[in-house]
């Protein structure tokens, strides 16, 4: 996920985001808690932060749901590379 501004000083690589909260494709929310895998400042187009966070928690039917709209992404992209 990207967060404005530089955040580096405050995360902590394995620390536990008691709450981590998205929307994907318009449709799927997810709310869940997360686990800071890695992150990094990016300056372009703007100053911010990237974090990746691996979901804690995550009910199973948010997992499958999740899933199913990683494969439509890639499908879709597929379908992008064939054209």
């Amino acid at each position: 996920m990207t967060v404005s501004g530089n955040l580096l000083a405050q995360l902590r690589h394995g620390a536990l985001l008691p709450v981590c909260e998205m929307t994907l494709d318009d449709q799927l929310h997810i709310r869940c808690k997360g686990r800071i895998c890695a992150f990094r400042m990016q300056r372009e187009p703007f100053r911010s932060t990237r974090i990746c966070v691996q979901f804690v928690d995550l009910p199973e039917k948010n997992r499958i749901e999740l899933m199913n709209c990683l494969n439509r992404l890639e499908n879709h992209s597929l379908e992008l590379q064939v054209a």
